[in-house]
Order: C-alpha cells, then structure tokens, then sequence
C-alpha cells in the first residue's frame, strides 16, 4: 500500500469536503437536524472509502460526495421554498412546558423523561418547572427554556 498517495487522498478529500460543506452552508454544529446527521454519516463514509480504495474508488467516491452535496443543497432549496414540507420530513418544535406545566402528551411522543426536562431547566438556572414560562424542544433536539416573569 502506497502511504504517500493515501495522505495525498485524504488531503484532497478534507480539502473537496471544506469547500463542499462551505458552498452549501453549512450551519452551526448546535442547529443540525436529523436529515444534516445523516448527510454528514453518508459523505464520510464516501470520503473514508475513497481514501482507501484504488483509483477508480477514488473518484466514484468523490464523485458520489459531490453528487450528495448537490442533492443536500436541492433538498435544503426544496425546505426553503416549501415550508410545510420541511416540516413533514424534520418535524416541528415540540411544547414540553407551558406556564410551569408539564404536556406530558408531547414529552411521551418524543421519548423525553422527566428527569431530562428537569436537568434542562436547572442547566438554564431555574430549580422549578414553575419558573418555566415555555419549554420547547427545537427540531434539532436542544430544549430552549424561556423563564416566567
């Protein structure tokens, strides 16, 4: 195995992915939804097979990249444009707490224990949910906590 071309690969390929993520920007690692986790899974399992295999795996594998970054970019086009279908496919936020009640409807629906709502808030300087005026889970999984007055 040539250990030069494998280094020379994969610095082709960190620096195909940078500018790939970068083109179709890309968010803050704290907003990534569902459908971002998977995206990223795929692309580097790509990257990882490409580095690996002979040259033919090279570029089928940075071809496939390229042709899921175009398709990211088409689908994240398609959410901006059709609000109610990014809606279908990433779900929306999820009310766990209005005025210092717990919806213990929505917090089952979303597999959510009790004790991680409560670790939340107290992450968020609060002791009681009675201090909670909203707690919301947000699409990509963190809970925005907003105190009563």
């Amino acid at each position: 195995m040539n250990y030069a071309l494998i280094i020379v690969k994969t610095i082709f390929i960190y620096l195909f992915m940078m500018f790939g993520l970068r083109l179709i920007g890309r968010k803050d690692m704290g907003e990534l939804t569902m459908m971002d986790y998977v995206f990223i899974l795929i692309i580097s399992e790509f990257a990882g097979h490409s580095v690996l295999e002979g040259k033919e795996g090279f570029f089928e594998g940075v071809l496939a990249a390229a042709f899921l970054m175009v398709l990211n970019y088409v689908i994240n086009y398609l959410f901006w444009k059709k609000p109610r279908l990014a809606r279908k496919i990433e779900g929306e936020p999820m009310l766990l707490v209005y005025k210092g009640e717990v919806n213990h409807k929505n917090l089952k629906a979303e597999r959510l224990a009790l004790d991680d709502l409560m670790s939340n808030v107290r992450e968020n300087g609060l002791t009681s949910l009675k201090e909670v005026e909203l707690a919301i889970l947000e699409k990509n999984g963190e809970i925005s906590i907003i105190e009563r007055k």
